[in-house]
């Protein structure tokens, strides 16, 4: 017990020390925002495109933190660390800039999403939000690429390393839109009541890692819910490119930048993309987790999404795996009356937020995907090298399959 709590203060520290590092880089892109003004607006610029970055990057930025223990777990093997170190700079390059890059592009991802799903700030049709998402993230994104081509070459050997994570960005940008394009198109109620024909995603975006990664539980899914095969095989696929993908492309992109291709190579890969659909996975109960006390509404909050956002799936008829347990029950209750009405009157979830957290609990649906969500930690913990350092910190991070502040509201 206590090693599992030393091990979480540190990561904590070290999440909150990966923020502050990060958090300069937001400086370079002040910067260039400068570079565009076309009058003194007296900064107005930098704060319309730079002020939910800077709220990420406050609060423990997960994909930033995930970037540097990747490089600090691949620089333990000889081969990999070799190779790091000819980069000039590499502790600011691999503990700074890279972690910063992965975290602007997951903020963006965030701006679109408040859009895609009418979260909080654009949500009843909040036009100036809506445009301010909208131009702030497409600035940011532009921004971004600049900022690598002005401050990436410094820090390489050679040019080709920058443009090969120039391409893995952009490569990441394509998976996520593309899975809210399958999002939007299949991932929601009328197909799951209408027939879906056999979906398949084309290798280059869903391959043989992604495969071996979660066959298994799509599977026992498929098996538990038969007649809905098509359908779950498109929900597993599009959380792998709307969100999983991230997680698995900061590992690539890492084990590239090392030219590293040892023993641990595919065990990674697959740790990281487990560990994705594990966090997709909390990720889909946590949206039904309700609270009518105030602390506990503050607590649940991400820095993706406000206590207001809850139900935000089922507000867009979006049939996550928690739903899919759910409506295999095929009952009339609340949830199912709204999914059918199509009615999307937010203020009526709202009226029956906590009837809708009880209905969906009561069937058993949080409890299979918390079950879901544990077996995919514990099967991720199998890839990590016993033998690394900082093979504790990545175990430590699938335990919140087991305890989570969401999964505690349902209790």
């Amino acid at each position: 017990m206590e090693e599992t709590l030393g091990i979480k203060k540190k990561r904590f520290k070290e999440m909150e020390e990966t923020g502050q590092l990060v958090k300069q880089e937001i400086a370079k892109l002040s910067d260039l925002l400068r570079q565009m003004r076309i009058f003194d607006d007296g900064g107005k610029l930098e704060k319309y495109c730079l002020s939910y970055l800077h709220k990420k990057v406050a609060n423990k930025p997960l994909r930033a933190y995930f970037a540097r223990k990747v490089y600090e777990y691949l620089a333990v093997y000889p081969e990999c660390d070799k190779v790091f170190q000819n980069y000039p700079d590499s502790k600011v390059l691999f503990l700074q800039k890279i972690p910063f890059i992965f975290e602007v592009v997951i903020t963006i991802q965030y701006l679109h999403n408040h859009i895609l799903d009418e979260k909080y700030d654009v949500k009843n049709n909040n036009h100036p939000m809506v445009v301010q998402n909208l131009i702030s993230s497409n600035v940011l994104r532009e921004v971004l690429f600049l900022y690598m081509d002005q401050e990436l070459p410094q820090h390489f050997p050679d040019r080709a390393k920058v443009e090969m994570l120039t391409q893995a960005v952009r490569r990441l940008f394509l998976h996520v839109d593309i899975g809210q394009y399958l999002d939007k198109e299949y991932n929601h109620y009328r197909n799951w009541k209408g027939e879906m024909p056999p979906f398949i995603t084309p290798s280059p975006f869903f391959d043989e890692i992604a495969h071996k990664a979660i066959d298994k539980t799509m599977n026992e899914v498929k098996e538990e819910v038969p007649e809905k095969t098509a359908f779950i095989e498109a929900y597993f696929q599009r959380i792998y490119l709307s969100n999983v993908y991230f997680f698995r492309c900061i590992t690539e992109t890492l084990m590239d930048l090392g030219n590293y291709r040892g023993a641990q190579c595919e065990p990674m890969l697959l740790f990281s993309t487990q560990y994705g659909f594990m966090l997709q996975i909390i990720n889909d109960y946590a949206d039904f987790a309700y609270s009518e006390d105030r602390k506990e509404q503050e607590l649940i909050k991400t820095a993706g999404k406000k206590p207001t956002d809850a139900l935000a799936d089922l507000f867009n008829s979006n049939i996550t795996l928690a739903l899919i347990y759910h409506l295999k029950q095929g009952t009339r209750r609340k949830i199912e009356a709204y999914l059918v009405g199509n009615n999307k009157k937010k203020r009526l979830l709202m009226k029956y937020q906590k009837q809708i957290m009880q209905e969906i609990t009561q069937s058993g649906a949080i409890l299979d995907c918390v079950l879901k969500s544990m077996d995919l930690a514990s099967s991720a913990k199998l890839f990590i090298d016993e033998g690394n350092p900082h093979a504790a910190y990545f175990a430590h991070m699938c335990d919140m399959a087991v305890d989570n502040k969401f999964y505690q509201i349902f209790k």
